[in-house]
């Protein structure tokens, strides 16, 4: 990130995820965030304690924030078959 638009935006997401476990009650470790942008997406909701979901539509290298990727779908219908698995087998 180097803006300060980018560093806002960050923030912004970041906040929302924190407001968005709060009020849920939910716990971030045991919680998903589904996304496509790497950047307002993932590593806002990774920086936050959650497991992340990539939506990499175009085949994408995640290069130096891989770590910030928990797993990754081509798209939302691989997304869904992954949330089913994880509801069934409890992970």
């Amino acid at each position: 990130m180097s803006t300060e638009a980018e560093w806002i935006r960050y923030a912004i997401q970041l906040l929302a995820s924190l407001e968005a476990l709060k009020k849920s009650g939910s716990i971030a470790s045991e919680t998903l965030s589904i996304g496509d942008s790497l950047h307002d997406d993932i590593i806002p909701a990774k920086k936050a304690g959650l497991k992340t979901v990539w939506v990499n539509r175009n085949g994408r290298r995640a290069n130096a924030n891989k770590d910030y990727v928990d797993f990754e779908v081509s798209d939302l219908t691989e997304a869904s078959r992954l949330l089913s698995f994880h509801n069934v087998n409890g992970r």
